[in-house]
C-alpha cells in the first residue's frame, strides 16, 4: 500500500498490471506485433521481387513481337523477291525463244547479213550524229519555253496578290467611311453628356456643403447630451455597486451567522464522538502492541526465491534473444534464396515457352512438327547433346540442317512430301531423315564433341562426322576434310570460308544448352529453398518454445514478486497502523481541547455578527432611494441623446451617398473625357489608313496595268 500511494503514477501503473497479470499480454502483443512488421517487409520484398519478374517478362514479351515483326517482314521480303525473279526469268524466256525463231529463219542468208549490217552500222552512226544535233536544239528550245513559262506563272501570281489587295483595299474604304460617321456622331454625343455631367456636378456639390453644416450641428448637440448621459450613467453603477457590495456583506454575514449557530451544535456533539474514540483508540493500541512480532522472520526466504526466479528468467530471455537473431538470419535467408529461385524460375520459363512455340524455325518446319501422326520423330538436335562452348560451332557447320527433321521411314517421307506439296501453302523448305535408311558415317573429330541418342542418333553422327575440330595451335586442313572452329568458323576442303548460320537459325541450341542450365539452377535453388524453409520452421518452433517457458518463468518471478510484495506491504501495514493510531489518540485529545475553546468563540461571534447584520439594512435602504432618483434623470437625459444622434445618423448617411453621387460623376466626366481624347485619335487613325489604301489602290492599278502588258506579249 505504501508504494502505490508514493509511487509516481507510470510505477503505480506498472504495479496494478502486474499484480492483474497483464504484462505477459503485453508481451505477446509486442511479440506479435514485431512478427507483423517482420511478415509486412516479406511482404515488400516479394512484391519487389514480382515487380521485377514482371518488368523482365514484358521486356520479353516485347522482344518475342519484334522477332515476330523481323519475321514477317523477312518473309514477305523472300515472297517479293522470289515473285520479281520469276518474272524476270518469264521475260528472258519469251525473249529466248523470239531470238531463237529469228536466228532459225535468217541462218541461211548469215553472209549477206554481215555485208548489210556493216553498210547499215555506217549509216546509224550518221543518223545518230544528227540525233545528238537535233535532240540538243531540241533541249534549248525547252529551256528558253521553260524560262516563259516560269516568267508567265510569276506574273499571273502578282496579278493575283496585287487584285486581292485592291479588293481589300475597296472594302476597308467602305468600312473606314461608315467608322468616320459613327466617330462624329459619337463625338457629338460625347460632348452633349459631359455638360450635362458638369451641371449636375455643381447642384450636388451645393447640396453637401448644405448638409455638412447641418451635420456639425447635430453633432456637437449630440456629444454634450451624450456627456450628461455618461455621467449620470457613472452614478448610477457606482450606486448599483454600492448596492450590491451590501446585499454580498448582508448575505455574508447571514450565513456567518448560520453557520455560527452550527458550529456550537457541532461542537457539543463532536465533544461526546472525541471522547468515546478516545476510549477505542487506546483499546486499539494495546491490540496492536500484542500483535508485533508476526512477521519478523517471513521477508529473507521470499527474497532469495525472488532473486533465483529473476536469474532464470534472464538465462531464458538470452536464449530468446540469440534464438530471435538466429530466426531473423535464417529468415532473410530464406527470402533471398526465394528471390534467386523466382529470378532464375522466370528465365526458364520464358525460354521454355519460346523452345515449346519453336520461335526461330521456319514455318514449313514448326506445322510439320505439329503433324505428329505422320512418324515424325522430332528436331535433328533433339537427338543430340553439345556442350555449351561448342553451339556455335554444330550450329555454323550444320547451318540449314539445324531444322532437319527425322522421320520414321520412307513412308513417312512420302506422306509428309504430299502433306508439303497439297496442303502446305506457307512456302519455305523441309529436310527429311527417314531412320530405315543407313547414312555414311565418318569418325571426324567433330563428332566427339557430341554425344547423340535416340532413334536420330545415326543422322546426327552422318552429318557431324565428316568434319574436325580446328586446332588452333596448328590450323592444318585435313585431306578433303572440313575443319570447324569453336567460334563458329567453317572452312570448306576447296577453300571457301563460312561464318555463323546462313539460314537465319543460329541460336536453337544454344537455348536448349541455356534451358537445361536454368533447369539444374532451378533445381539447386528450389532444394535452397526447401532446406531454409525448414530451418526457418524449427527455428520458428523453438522459438514459440521459448517464449512459452519466458512465460512460465515471468508468472513465477511476477508469483514471487507478489508474495514479497504482500508480505511487506502487512508488515508495512502493521507499522503504519501503529503509529496511526498513536497519532489518531493524541490527535483526539488535541481535538477535545480545540472544541471546548472553540465553542467559547462561537458563541461571542453570533452576538456581534447579529449587530453587524442590522447596521448593514440601514445602509441598504437610504442607497435604493438614491438610486431611483438618478435613474429618472438618466432615462431624461438619454431619451434627447437618441433623438439627436439618429438625426445626426440621418444627415451623415446623406452626406456620404452625395459624396458617393459627387465621385461617381466625376468619374463619368473623366471618362468621357478620355472616350472623348480616345474617338479623336481613332479619327485621326482612320483619316490616316484611308489614305495610305488610296495610295495601295492606285499602286494596285498601275501594276494590273503592267501585267495585262505582260500577259498580251
Amino acid at each position: 500500500i505504501g508504494e502505490i500511494v508514493s509511487a509516481r503514477p507510470l510505477d503505480r501503473r506498472l504495479l496494478f498490471e502486474e499484480a492483474a497479470g497483464i504484462g505477459k499480454y503485453k508481451d505477446r502483443r509486442r511479440g506479435a506485433l514485431r512478427r507483423l512488421e517482420q511478415t509486412d517487409q516479406d511482404l515488400m520484398r516479394l512484391e519487389d521481387v514480382i515487380g521485377e519478374v514482371e518488368t523482365k517478362v514484358r521486356s520479353l514479351s516485347r522482344q518475342k513481337g519484334k522477332a515476330e515483326r523481323y519475321k514477317n517482314l523477312r518473309d514477305r521480303r523472300l515472297v517479293v523477291e522470289v515473285n520479281v525473279v520469276r518474272d524476270e526469268i518469264s521475260q528472258l524466256q519469251v525473249r529466248l525463244q523470239k531470238l531463237d525463231t529469228a536466228l532459225d529463219g535468217e541462218g541461211n542468208t548469215a553472209q549477206d547479213a554481215i555485208s548489210g549490217l556493216s553498210v547499215a552500222e555506217a549509216v546509224y552512226e550518221k543518223l545518230k550524229l544528227e540525233e545528238v544535233s537535233v535532240e540538243r536544239d531540241a533541249q534549248d528550245a525547252e529551256n528558253n519555253v521553260e524560262k516563259a513559262r516560269l516568267k508567265l506563272a510569276k506574273w499571273e501570281r502578282d496579278l493575283a496578290v496585287a487584285e486581292e489587295r485592291r479588293n481589300y483595299g475597296e472594302r476597308r474604304l467602305t468600312q473606314i467611311g461608315t467608322a468616320r460617321t459613327d466617330q462624329v456622331s459619337r463625338m457629338e454625343m460625347l460632348v452633349s453628356d459631359k455638360s450635362k455631367f458638369e451641371v449636375n456636378l455643381s447642384k450636388q456639390s451645393k447640396n453637401l456643403v448644405g448638409l455638412r453644416s447641418e451635420l456639425e450641428i447635430e453633432n456637437q448637440l449630440a456629444v454634450e447630451l451624450k456627456t450628461k448621459v455618461e455621467d449620470l450613467s457613472g452614478k448610477v453603477q457606482g450606486t448599483d455597486e454600492q448596492e450590491l457590495n451590501l446585499a454580498r456583506k448582508l448575505a455574508l454575514l447571514t450565513g456567518d451567522l448560520e453557520s455560527t449557530k452550527g458550529q456550537l451544535i457541532e461542537f457539543d456533539r463532536a465533544t461526546v464522538e472525541v471522547s468515546k474514540d478516545l476510549v477505542g483508540a487506546a483499546e486499539a493500541l494495546t491490540e496492536i502492541v500484542s500483535q508485533g512480532d508476526l512477521f519478523e522472520n517471513r521477508v529473507a526466504p521470499l527474497e532469495d526465491a525472488l532473486k533465483l526466479a529473476e536469474e532464470q528468467l534472464r538465462i531464458v530471455e538470452a536464449e530468446l534473444s540469440d534464438c530471435k537473431l538466429s530466426l531473423q538470419s535464417s529468415r532473410q535467408r530464406y527470402l533471398d534464396a526465394v528471390s534467386s529461385a523466382g529470378a532464375v524460375k522466370a528465365k526458364f520459363l520464358a525460354l521454355e515457352e519460346i523452345d515449346q512455340k519453336k520461335e526461330g524455325i521456319d514455318d514449313a518446319v514448326r506445322a510439320c512438327l505439329d503433324l505428329r501422326d505422320h512418324g515424325i520423330l522430332g528436331l535433328i538436335t533433339d537427338f543430340m547433346e553439345i556442350a555449351p562452348e561448342m553451339d556455335r560451332a554444330i550450329e555454323s557447320y550444320l547451318g540449314a540442317f539445324c531444322q532437319a527433321v527425322v522421320v520414321k521411314d520412307q513412308k513417312s517421307v512420302e506422306t509428309i512430301s504430299r502433306w508439303f506439296v497439297n496442303e502446305w501453302k506457307g512456302g519455305g523448305g523441309l529436310i527429311l531423315l527417314p531412320c530405315d535408311r543407313e547414312p555414311q558415317v565418318s569418325e571426324g573429330s567433330l563428332l566427339q564433341a557430341i554425344s547423340t541418342k535416340g532413334d536420330g542418333a545415326k543422322w546426327a553422327k552422318a552429318l557431324i562426322g565428316s568434319a574436325d575440330i580446328l586446332d588452333v595451335e596448328d590450323p592444318q586442313l585435313g585431306p578433303n576434310r572440313t575443319t570447324v572452329s569453336v567460334d563458329g568458323v567453317v572452312i570448306d576442303p576447296s577453300g571457301f570460308v563460312r561464318i555463323g548460320s546462313l539460314s537465319g537459325d543460329q541460336g536453337i541450341l544454344g537455348r536448349k544448352n541455356k534451358i537445361s542450365q536454368l533447369r539444374n539452377t532451378l533445381e539447386s535453388k528450389e532444394t535452397i529453398v526447401s532446406n531454409t524453409d525448414t530451418v526457418v520452421i524449427e527455428g520458428e518452433k523453438s522459438l514459440e518454445d521459448l517464449e512459452k517457458v519466458l512465460e512460465i518463468k515471468r508468472n513465477l518471478v511476477a508469483e514471487a514478486r507478489d508474495t514479497l510484495r504482500r508480505t511487506n506491504s502487512e508488515i508495512q501495514n502493521q507499522t503504519t497502523l501503529h503509529s496511526t493510531v498513536d497519532s489518531h489518540h493524541e490527535e483526539l485529545v488535541r481535538r477535545l481541547e480545540g472544541t471546548k475553546v472553540a465553542k467559547t468563540k462561537a458563541a461571542e461571534r453570533v452576538i456581534e455578527l447579529e449587530c453587524l447584520k442590522e447596521d448593514l439594512e440601514l445602509q441598504k435602504t437610504s442607497i435604493a432611494k438614491a438610486r431611483d432618483y438618478l435613474v429618472k434623470d438618466l432615462e431624461s437625459f438619454q431619451g434627447d441623446w437618441e433623438r439627436h444622434r439618429s438625426k445626426g445618423n440621418q444627415l451623415e448617411v446623406t452626406v456620404v451617398r452625395n459624396e458617393v453621387e459627387i465621385r461617381g460623376l466625376e468619374e463619368k466626366l473623366r471618362n468621357l473625357k478620355r472616350e472623348e481624347r480616345e474617338e479623336v485619335e481613332r479619327l485621326e487613325n482612320l483619316l490616316s489608313e484611308e489614305t495610305a489604301l488610296q495610295e495601295e489602290v492606285a499602286s494596285v492599278l498601275r501594276l494590273k496595268e503592267e501585267g495585262a502588258v505582260v500577259m498580251e506579249l
